[in-house]
């Protein structure tokens, strides 16, 4: 592994230069252990990767979505359908799964920011235990927030999603 002087790009990311966003603290962190100070393949091109929504506004919506069963705008034959076709559930318990993979998400588990359609949507790779099936599934998660959260994708990954810091999702 090769090391170099933190980017400067990185560091004005890093600082909060999204107006009217918190301080992204997590990715900060990230971003100097992983991206900031190291050429890797795999993390070098995640060094100007930052999301484009707050993993506490996330996890906020689906508290709230969880608690009042609102708030949420489901692209459904790309989630909930597949969650249940896959692991044999009720709608009802396929959206408890995604609730709960959702909140499961760490600032490791980031692969990109999709933006060729408004709004910008976050995507995830991540391996959450299911307990149907008692192992650990990966899942491609894309979600964007644009006032409500919108659940656009939750399914087995089509192909390999290079995270983070969280490894590959296959």
């Amino acid at each position: 592994m090769t090391f170099r002087e933190p980017r400067a790009s990185w560091s004005a990311r890093a600082v909060g230069s999204r107006p009217g966003l918190p301080e992204p603290t997590a990715w900060r962190d990230v971003g100097i252990r992983l991206g900031g100070l190291c050429t890797h393949p795999d993390v070098a091109n995640l060094v100007d990767q930052v999301p484009a929504y707050e993993l506490t506004e996330l996890r906020g919506k689906v508290q709230a979505a969880q608690t009042t069963g609102q708030g949420v705008m489901w692209n459904t034959s790309k989630t909930t359908d597949v969650v249940e076709e896959r692991l044999s559930m009720t709608t009802r318990q396929a959206r408890a799964y995604i609730y709960e993979t959702l909140l499961a998400l760490e600032p490791l588990n980031f692969v990109e920011t999709k933006a060729e359609f408004p709004p910008p949507a976050d995507v995830y790779g991540i391996e959450h235990f299911c307990a149907a099936e008692m192992r650990r599934l990966p899942w491609y998660v894309k979600f964007a927030i644009p006032s409500n959260l919108l659940m656009i994708s939750f399914h087995p990954p089509t192909g390999p999603l290079r995270t983070a810091g969280a490894g590959v999702v296959r």
